[in-house]
């Protein structure tokens, strides 16, 4: 026939497939067993209460109620009997007898077999045809058309693999033909108008593996397919044999049935967890219901009445009735009035359709649909929108769904309580930034949080005011009132006002919070600290504190340790030194930081003084601040020095910080030198008359060496070496304890680590002098 190709020529195109199973062609007498024919051997009678079930590892046929699952008649019909099909005219069935070679007819009214085809080959699949045609898939990879009533072959054509079950249309026109035992399942379409079945398409080789039972929807125009991957029911076109989805299951995809009016799908699935049942809608490929058995199963049906479903092996029938139950609002007292009543219908198993659904409000009837609400476990919800809201107090809602004659009913009682301060009624609260919160950067939003309430309420409206400006706010999806800052705000505080609306009420929150991006603002608190050596001053709340700490032949009055970052240890010094040379003015002060820096140069020859030194008066006497960097290195370093002529003295306050935490500290250290109070009594002697004031020009340095001297060494001695020794290469990070005695190098002079190896100024080994010792002379 012009345009059609034979079945010869699908076998060459598809022979690989069979190539590998030649060795393994059943013989006569040998049946075959029940997974080689596509699980055929069960079959629901659409118009009887009845399944059909073939014992493929025996010789009968049985009749199972479909009400109860339970064996109604056993009929002997030979040995191996693995597929069965129902008559055009459903008196009858055919049962293919793989053990006997033969085609057993059974008269379903007198429940016994009328008479047998005998065949020359083995049977794999039966199924019958237009008027007094059977369609039969043997061993011998050979398709057949037999004649029904006495079993003569009419014709017979090569198939294109070695196992395969066939499939006829209703109207006896088409044939196909699956593939069951191959890695890469595959459909052939046949026009059978005539005798000489003629080959129209089969599918691309993208349908799964591992095949194991098909359901085909001839009224849809579809076929579905459980096999063991994908995991889930293939779903193909009868037309085109394309591939058009998939209803997604669990591992591993092992049967699927069809309802007699195609309205659900069932797909079974079982794996180490079990069995399970998953009941898809045809017409949307929404989930049903999912069901899990508890143990494993290979086999599903359900019945033409859609009231009973069975699966196996063994056989246990399934009947789960539908139930409803309340919904939303859920039972109790709420502070919104709602939009929409729901009653939850949980569809039973089988399937059945919904004839009628009603809700009723405090007696009265609403327009009601039922739609689905979809997630793992799907369900469905009866649903009647509200209009306008209801009065405050108690509500009764009333829920029915009907069905064949059917009905199941629920009812429950819910309250209004518009007071204001319901604990269920939504509550908004301070986002970020917090309240009180200071920030050193400008947030990129402004939040607040917000809870929906229980049950919850849908919101309405939400906004927010700054500065009691309203600014454009959103309602974001995880539940938070947002205001998106796109413009940079200036430091300073910030009052922030949020609202939030919903049906029947309202809530608003308000809270205040700070912008400080140059830390004006101090951010570690502090506590009074007093020293017996004749000061007092605030330290760092939480800092551990040493007195009278000593690092080699140096001692720290104070020493306040804080948190280490990055290899620093963050501390704060203060060393009391006398000197009846101090003088309180600028010049004695500039060159006190001058020599500082100086002198630390000598160690570290990149340390340098950040902006000019700024002169002030702490406690009513002259003082310098400067800051101190040195290059690349990630700390740096303030001093403080305070002088006094009554006293003949000068302090030095140093601190010690990472680079990224200076900024806090900064702010911080002006705190503690603005506290900084001298208790120490004046000398009882007069002080010595004042020196010479400094010329304008050639100042005598000498006048002013010996305190800047001091705090340079104190620096080294605190902060520098201990941080110098956490970046040395392939040295261990931890700081030197700072009571540990300090040496110095014997070629430059370069106070150094007790435990180093090399200077690290000059590049001498250090095999001595011990530790304690001075510099050399």
């Amino acid at each position: 026939m012009r345009g059609r190709v034979s079945l010869v020529a699908v076998a060459l195109v598809v022979l690989p497939f069979a190539v590998a199973l030649d060795a393994f062609g059943a013989t006569s007498r040998t049946p075959v067993p029940a997974s080689s024919n596509g699980n055929q051997q069960l079959l629901a009678d659409p118009s009887r209460p009845f399944f059909y079930l073939a014992d493929p590892a025996g010789s009968t046929v049985q009749f199972l109620d479909a009400a109860t699952g339970k064996v109604n008649t056993t009929i002997p019909v030979g040995l191996g009997p693995n597929s069965i099909d129902l008559s055009r005219d459903r008196a009858s069935l055919f049962i293919a007898v793989s053990g006997e070679d033969k085609i057993a007819v059974v008269d379903i009214a007198e429940r016994s077999v009328t008479r047998n085809l005998t065949l020359n080959f083995t049977p794999l699949s039966v199924r019958d045809g237009r008027s007094d045609r059977l369609y039969v898939t043997g061993s011998d990879r050979v398709v057949r058309v037999l004649n029904g009533t006495t079993g003569q072959e009419l014709a017979n054509s090569s198939l294109f693999s070695y196992q395969t079950i066939a499939e006829v249309s209703p109207d006896g026109s088409l044939l196909l033909l699956t593939t069951t035992d191959v890695s890469a399942l595959v459909i052939a379409a046949f026009d059978i108008q005539n005798d000489t079945p003629a080959f129209l398409r089969y599918s691309h080789p993208d349908l799964g593996g591992t095949f194991r039972q098909e359901a085909v929807d001839w009224t849809g125009g579809r076929i579905y397919l459980a096999s063991g991957s994908p995991y889930g029911l293939e779903i193909v076109s009868i037309a085109t044999l394309d591939r058009l989805g998939m209803l997604p299951m669990e591992s591993y995809p092992t049967g699927v049935a069809l309802a007699a009016d195609g309205s659900t799908v069932y797909g079974l699935s079982a794996n180490g967890n079990g069995a399970a049942v998953w009941a898809f809608d045809v017409a949307t490929g929404v989930l049903q219901r999912l069901e899990r058995l508890g143990r494993q199963a290979d086999l599903v049906a359900v019945s033409g009445d859609r009231r009973g479903l069975i699966v196996g092996s063994p056989i246990e029938r399934i009947a789960i009735e539908p139930s409803l139950g309340p919904w939303q609002p859920a039972p109790g007292i709420q502070c919104f009035s709602p939009s929409v009543l729901l009653a939850q219908l949980v569809r039973g198993l089988p399937d059945v359709g919904v004839d009628a659904a009603t809700i009723r409000l405090d007696g009265s009837a609403l327009s009601t649909d039922v739609y689905s609400f979809v997630s793992y476990d799907t369900f469905h919800l009866l649903r009647a929108n509200l209009s306008v809201p209801l009065s405050e107090g108690p509500h009764t809602i009333d829920a029915d769904v009907r069905w064949e004659g059917q009905s199941i009913h629920t009812a429950w009682t819910f309250g209004i309580d518009y007071g204001a301060g319901s604990p269920t009624c939504p509550s908004i609260g301070p986002g970020r930034p917090g309240p009180g919160e200071i920030v050193d950067v400008v947030p990129s939003a402004i939040e607040a949080s917000l809870w929906s309430g229980s049950p919850s309420a849908e919101i309405e409206s939400a906004s927010m005011t700054l500065q009691g400006r309203d600014v454009p706010s959103t309602l974001t999806p995880d539940g938070r009132v947002q205001y998106a800052v796109l413009a940079p705000l200036p430091d300073g505080r910030y009052n922030v006002t949020a609202r939030i609306a919903w049906r029947g009420g309202e809530a608003s929150t308000s809270w205040n919070f700070t912008i400080d991006t140059d830390f004006s603002i101090p951010r570690i608190p502090l506590v009074e600290y007093v020293h017996p050596a004749g000061f007092r001053l605030p330290i760092p709340e939480g800092w551990t504190v040493q007195t009278d700490a000593s690092i080699g032949t140096e001692k720290i009055d104070l020493l306040v340790i804080g948190p280490s970052y990055f290899g620093v240890q963050e501390s704060l010094g203060v060393v009391t030194t006398a000197d009846p040379t101090v003088r309180e003015n600028d010049s004695f002060l500039a060159q006190v930081a001058q020599d500082t820096v100086q002198g630390l140069r000598t160690p570290y020859p990149d340390a340098q003084m950040s902006g000019a030194p700024r002169f002030r008066s702490v406690d009513g006497h002259a003082a310098v601040t400067f800051v101190v960097e040195y290059g690349t290195r990630s700390v740096i370093q303030e001093f403080a020095v305070v002088v006094s002529e009554v006293h003949q003295r000068g302090w030095i306050l140093v601190l010690t910080a990472y680079t990224g935490q200076f900024p806090m500290l900064n702010t911080t250290f002006g705190q503690i030198i603005d506290g900084f109070v001298i208790t120490l009594a004046p000398p009882s002697p007069p002080p010595p008359a004042p020196g010479p004031q400094p010329k304008p020009a050639g100042v005598d340095l000498g006048l002013y060496l010996q305190i800047g001297e001091v705090a340079a060494a104190t620096t080294v001695l605190l902060a520098i070496i201990l941080i110098r020794r956490s970046h040395a290469p392939g040295r261990r990070t931890s700081a030197i304890p700072l009571s540990t005695p300090i040496r110095f190098c014997p070629r430059c002079g370069t106070p150094v680590e007790p435990i180093g190896r090399w200077c690290p100024r000059c590049g001498e080994i250090l095999r001595g002098p011990p530790p304690g010792t001075g510099p050399p002379s």
